[in-house]
């Protein structure tokens, strides 16, 4: 049943308004909703929820919904500060809510923050191919660092060099 809210007199849908429409469509007289009383950052995350729960969701859109959650939460909760007996809410507590494992979540920060660098990553079909070229092209740069190709001037690595390898790589 969708869930609805009183505004002003009027009911406001906050979840499922798919379904809203579906059975408007459909010609129902009546439907069914489920009252919802909460605040709206509450109902902000009901909504994320429900969105969630979608199965034609596209994952790029399934990880920008989770990081929302866990921005809500942190709202709500302040932000984990490290050490045991802190106060606030970390990946883990977001993760904890969604019944999944803690990596799935900071895989999903480590992700959306490509996809935030990199919009074309969302042609990409699967989030399993995704997060293999995001890693692929994290090591590819940290092998970069590691020989030095960053420090180059740029004029240096789209040029072709003549003369003895010895000197030229210097």
């Amino acid at each position: 049943a969708p869930t609805v809210r009183l505004v002003n007199g009027l009911f406001e849908i906050i979840a499922g308004r798919r379904r809203f429409l579906a059975c408007k469509k459909l010609g129902h007289g009546e439907i069914e909703v489920v009252l919802f009383e909460g605040g709206n950052l509450e109902g902000k995350v009901l909504q994320i929820h429900e969105n969630l729960k979608r199965a034609n969701l596209v994952w790029y859109e399934q990880i920008e919904l989770t990081a929302q959650l866990h921005e809500l939460r942190q709202e709500q909760h302040g932000a984990k500060k490290s050490g045991p007996g802190k106060d606030g809410w970390s990946m883990r507590d977001t993760a904890r809510e969604l019944g999944v494992a803690l990596g799935k979540v900071s895989e999903d920060s480590i992700l959306l923050a490509a996809v935030q660098a990199d919009p074309s990553l969302k042609n990409i079909r699967d989030k399993k191919t995704a997060l293999r070229l995001v890693r692929a092209t994290a090591t590819r740069d940290g092998q970069e660092e590691d020989t030095g190709f960053s420090d180059l001037p740029s004029n240096f690595l789209d040029t072709i060099h003549l003369g003895d390898s010895n000197e030229t790589l210097k």
